[in-house]
């Protein structure tokens, strides 16, 4: 009897565990029209998050521009180390945009009008800027840059933006 009772307790734990899994399975598909609403929501994650690293990358190249009129092979390679970490968000064409980006001259405006011209909320452009002081925190010459793109998309929006 003794194994029996083994047996039974044994095979009651392996349903258990799978109990919350058959169940959370079940309510996720359950109907056409959550799923689409779980895509739809995660479209919007990708969205946000490919624009972010745009606005990353494109406040990047800004910087190293405006603080000598050039850039530096030693901002070059930190540029790419950059864009490999954002390179998952964009597809083939954000990058070569961004790269032929690279060739001519950003200015402030310009920056703010792509922005705009994306539809690219101002908390998306503000947590850009947050991010590339992450990656250049060292320069204080470079904080100064994005301070002042700061200041003004801030002018720009009324100060509506969150942080």
């Amino acid at each position: 009897m003794a194994i029996c009772g083994d047996f039974y307790k044994e095979s009651l734990a392996k349903v258990e565990n799978q109990r919350p899994f058959l169940n959370q399975t079940l309510l996720e598909f359950e109907t056409k029209e959550g799923k689409k609403a779980e895509q739809f929501e995660n479209g919007m994650e990708i969205d946000y998050e490919k624009k972010h690293s745009i606005m990353t990358l494109i406040l990047v190249l800004y910087t190293f521009q405006n603080d000598d009129g050039r850039i530096s092979r030693f901002e070059k390679k930190i540029f790419k180390q950059i864009l490999r970490d954002h390179k998952v968000n964009l597809n083939k064409q954000d990058i070569k945009e961004i790269l032929d980006l690279s060739k001519a001259e950003i200015k402030k405006d310009s920056i703010l009008k792509y922005a705009k011209e994306k539809h690219t909320k101002p908390d998306t452009l503000t947590k850009a800027i947050i991010t590339v002081k992450d990656y250049l925190r060292a320069s204080p010459v470079y904080i100064q840059i994005l301070d002042q793109i700061e200041s003004k998309e801030k002018s720009n929006s009324g100060g509506n933006h969150v942080k």
